[in-house]
């Protein structure tokens, strides 16, 4: 190759640079470039493209830069480790682009230091609700996600050969690429009650084709879908967001959902491990199908929509309390017909008595 084919330039950043991060993580740098080039442009200082800006900024101190990127954080419509997260995304492309700036000279940007906001968990009610109102497309994928901790860039990613129909469960391989910052592979079921909406799907395709992602990309798949759930949960009025503009009811939300009813069974290093996080419940790998099988069975019911759930305690003692009551009201019943089936014996050996005595007077 010659030295202008060796160029390096917006497109040669993500076939070359960025070649080995898998696609979502690649979508995530163009979000980040493209609002940093929307930035530049209505900048008073710069009012330019981010490509036209790069010459200039090559050429300029160090401290123009660093102020143009504090501005750009200053104004930014993210926050916490999102924002720091796509600073460090620019900053890798800057750099790629001959703009240099070293660790010393970043250390000058500030971030404002902000509280986290509470999460609050999405409830079987509501997410209840959210199913009832979906289509049966957007249920497959719901009920699929909160029943197995995949996140939707995962999920949008399978393809039919993933899916394991051996066991009484559908067991579904993860690849490692399919992963964000392409963790390891991992197995996970889904339930019951999500089967009965991803069945259908999967008889119409053939082992190469995606099952959740029918959008041209992946990226394409995962907008969608978030994008029609933003809309579904508006519409039966759950679309509540935090203070800072985020929205409390996501497709995420499915995972952690997920998270906290396998935590209730299993604990947390298994609910780490079936959600993808790394270093947790090793020994889970060794397991036979069988033993995985059996732990995701004793927590399914927990997952359960719309099927029958289990019976808390609680409803055990009162059902227990229901059928002894029962119990008492039909022996009630019982010797109320047994008094009277003897009330009338007596009353008809009266009137026998009497017609005998009048009888015995003639």
């Amino acid at each position: 190759m010659s030295e202008q084919e060796l160029e390096r330039s917006y497109d040669s950043f993500f076939d070359i640079k960025l070649k080995s991060k898998n696609e979502q993580t690649r979508q995530l740098y163009r979000y980040s470039l493209k609002d940093f080039d929307k930035f530049c442009m209505g900048s008073k200082v710069l009012n330019q493209s981010l490509e036209d800006c790069l010459p200039r900024f090559r050429k300029a101190k160090v401290n123009f830069m660093t102020d143009i990127l504090q501005t750009w954080i200053n104004d930014s419509k993210y926050e916490g480790s999102n924002l720091k997260s796509r600073y460090y995304q620019i900053n890798k492309y800057l750099w790629y682009r001959d703009v240099r700036l070293d660790k010393r000279d970043l250390d000058e940007i500030e971030f404002e230091s902000s509280e986290p906001e509470e999460r609050r968990p999405i409830s079987y009610d509501e997410l209840k609700k959210i199913v009832n109102a979906a289509t049966n497309r957007q249920r497959s994928l719901i009920l699929s996600l909160s029943s197995s901790g995949m996140a939707i860039g995962e999920a949008c990613h399978l393809i039919k050969s993933d899916f394991d129909f051996s066991q009484s469960r559908i067991q579904i391989h993860i690849k490692k690429s399919y992963t964000k910052k392409k963790g390891r592979s991992r197995t996970v079921y889904i339930s019951r009650e999500a089967e009965a909406f991803v069945r259908p799907i999967l008889d119409t395709l053939d082992d190469s084709d995606r099952v959740f992602g029918y959008s041209p990309t992946v990226e394409d798949s995962v907008n969608n879908y978030q994008n029609q759930f933003r809309r579904l949960v508006d519409k039966i009025g759950l679309g509540v967001k935090y203070e800072s503009g985020k929205r409390q009811k996501t497709l995420h939300a499915l995972r952690a959902y997920f998270f906290t009813k396998a935590n209730k069974v299993h604990g947390l290093s298994y609910s780490h491990k079936m959600t993808g996080h790394k270093g947790y419940l090793e020994e889970y790998n060794r397991l036979e199908e069988s033993e995985k099988l059996e732990m995701y069975l004793k927590l399914e019911p927990e997952l359960f929509i719309n099927e029958n759930k289990p019976d808390s305690e609680e409803i055990k003692e009162i059902k227990k309390e229901l059928e002894k009551a029962t119990e008492k009201a039909s022996l009630v019943d019982e010797l109320t017909k047994k008094v009277d089936e003897q009330a009338k014996d007596i009353a008809w050996m009266k009137k026998m008595v009497a017609i005998k005595d009048q009888i015995e007077k003639q």
